[in-house]
């Protein structure tokens, strides 16, 4: 009479199911590392859209206070 126990589980089961989590792990770690490249990019992108926003705001108002400054005392008609 053979006596079956939780050991008489085939070879290799272990070494099979490791290497699943092992490589699942793998790929969830290579996802965020992507993520996190992409945010990185966009953040750039944002940074530099904003820099550049804030140049043409100062551009403008030296040009009305460039006009403003030529139209003399008389700003009447402007």
């Amino acid at each position: 009479m053979k006596i079956q126990s939780a050991y008489n589980q085939p070879k290799g089961f272990a070494l099979i199911a490791t290497i699943s989590v092992m490589v699942l792990l793998v790929m969830m770690a290579l996802a965020m590392l992507s993520l996190s490249t992409i945010e990185l990019r966009a953040s750039k992108n944002g940074r530099a859209m904003a820099e550049a926003q804030a140049n043409a705001r100062l551009a403008l108002m030296m040009a009305i206070a460039e006009l403003q400054r030529t139209m003399g005392p008389d700003q009447r008609i402007s």
